[in-house]
């Protein structure tokens, strides 16, 4: 019965989809290395029927530009599931002398 329940909530709950930290080797950038990887998420994203679907990631605010061509903007409104990844990766990149951003595209 408890499963059941669960499986219940968990299926209510609104699916989030976070894209992954992408970092390129400084040796292997201007290659087009990372656009391929991240148009290859998202290609996939697309062909597993979940169009239409937002997509969030996180990112140092100097980096967000490069996620533009992708169609990623910057989000003022944080989903509940981030928030506490975005406050703890804010306190770690203010020691380093960042800004962290939350960061969203709809394909």
């Amino acid at each position: 019965r408890r499963e059941r329940m669960l499986e219940k909530e968990l299926a209510a709950r609104p699916k989030l989809w976070e894209l992954s930290s992408v970092y390129v080797m400084l040796e292997w950038r201007q290659q087009g290395i990372g656009s391929a990887l991240v148009s290859a998420v998202l290609e996939q994203h697309i062909t597993t029927k979940q169009r239409g679907r937002d997509i969030y990631a996180l990112t140092l605010a100097r980096t967000s530009p490069w996620y533009e061509q992708f169609g990623f903007t910057k989000e003022k409104q944080v989903p509940n599931a981030m928030v506490m990844e975005l406050n703890v990766g804010k306190a770690i990149t203010k020691m380093m002398g960042e800004e962290l951003v939350c960061i969203r595209t709809t394909l």
